[in-house]
């Protein structure tokens, strides 16, 4: 199973960079940042489908892909922010290597904290996919008219509930109600809460785009007025 996660992530990201119509009319830079979101958006949802086959099933093989899927994904994506994008990256390091040694603790616990363990990363992955499809979005319409603006305003509505309510509320009840089982590991411990309050700190970021982007679509519409 290994070596077929090794070349799918390389082999995904050269299928991305080779469609044309998915990347659309972008800039040359977009385009590298919009196959880098596709990927992500591609973790987010096989780590969330197989991390609930094996709630459901139990199955010990599933459970294998579960932890190895998003642990090489990490992998991969780390590699390629140390070597192409190491400044701005750095936050994002962060992140996978706390991520990375989450997901190894979910292999190492018993029945009951794996499933607890795992319930929160897929809670982690299912705030991840609106910020995606609203980065997608975001890359690939250049005509910035009234339309667009309300869609926008929309999209981001519902990316701060999905988030807000799986990244802030649901991961933070999990982490609160069975962190005290983790206490005497101090490194999973601190990756628990990193990764919890780098997402508190984004879900910030996500509130003044909002308001930013809800500025603007009003400036527009008293423009238009005045016409």
């Amino acid at each position: 199973m290994l070596p077929i996660l090794l070349t799918f992530w390389p082999f995904m990201e050269k299928v991305f960079k080779n469609n044309k119509k998915y990347l659309g009319n972008c800039s040359k830079e977009d385009e590298e940042k919009i196959q880098r979101n596709a990927l992500s958006s591609l973790n987010a949802i096989g780590t969330i489908i197989l991390g609930a086959l094996y709630l459901k099933t139990n199955n010990s093989l599933i459970f294998i892909a579960a932890i190895l899927y998003p642990i090489v994904f990490y992998i991969y994506d780390t590699y390629y922010i140390w070597f192409n994008k190491k400044e701005q990256g750095l936050s994002y390091i962060v992140h996978h290597l706390a991520a990375i040694y989450y997901i190894q603790c979910i292999y190492l616990y018993d029945t009951k904290m794996r499933n607890v363990m795992l319930s929160g990363l897929i809670c982690i992955e299912l705030s991840n996919l609106p910020l995606y499809f609203v980065y997608d979005f975001l890359k690939k319409n250049n005509e910035k008219d009234i339309n667009y603006y309300k869609k926008l305003l929309s999209y981001k509505e519902i990316q701060l509930v999905i988030y807000g309510f799986f990244r802030i509320l649901i991961y933070g009840y999990i982490i609160y109600t069975y962190s005290k089982e983790a206490f005497h590991q101090p490194i999973l411990i601190s990756s628990i809460y990193l990764i919890f309050f780098m997402g508190a700190y984004w879900l910030q970021h996500q509130i003044k785009g909002y308001f930013k982007t809800r500025k603007e679509y009003k400036e527009l519409l008293k423009n238009e007025n005045n016409k």
